[in-house]
């Protein structure tokens, strides 16, 4: 009975690290400039909420490059309809800004002090990419 427990213990903590060697660590930004860049890095293209291309409250991220009025025009508020297909918005949260309510849709993340939302299969594939660099 002693072998056998051990063994158990054994194969539990055996377990346990293997699992703990295969999950993926959280993503997390401490700023949208920190953002921009790993998902740019990434292969995505990142739009500004501002004309001249500042980061300032958040950014919009796609496959192909938008022109700013496509951000400026985006309603970033429930509920979501078919034009957030492929786009995903990240914004900050914090002192300078922040949300003054996190939308509820499906697969909304919290990437450290930023939030990011829209077309949830695009934040999936997004969230893949940036585990990959």
């Amino acid at each position: 009975m002693r072998t056998r427990d051990c063994l158990s213990v054994v194969s539990i903590c055996g377990l346990l690290l293997l699992v703990s060697y295969f999950r993926s660590p959280a993503i997390t930004f401490d700023n949208l400039k920190q953002a921009q860049s790993r998902i740019a890095a990434a292969g995505y293209h990142c739009r500004s909420d501002r004309a001249d291309g500042m980061l300032e409250f958040g950014f919009l991220v796609t496959h192909e490059s938008v022109d700013w009025p496509v951000v400026a025009e985006l309603m970033k508020v429930e509920p979501f309809g078919p034009e957030w297909h492929g786009k995903v918005w990240i914004a900050i949260l914090g002192d300078q800004f922040e949300l003054s309510s996190i939308p509820n849709v499906p697969g909304t993340r919290i990437w450290g002090k930023t939030v990011a939302f829209g077309d949830p299969e695009f934040l999936d594939e997004i969230e893949k990419a940036i585990r990959r660099i």
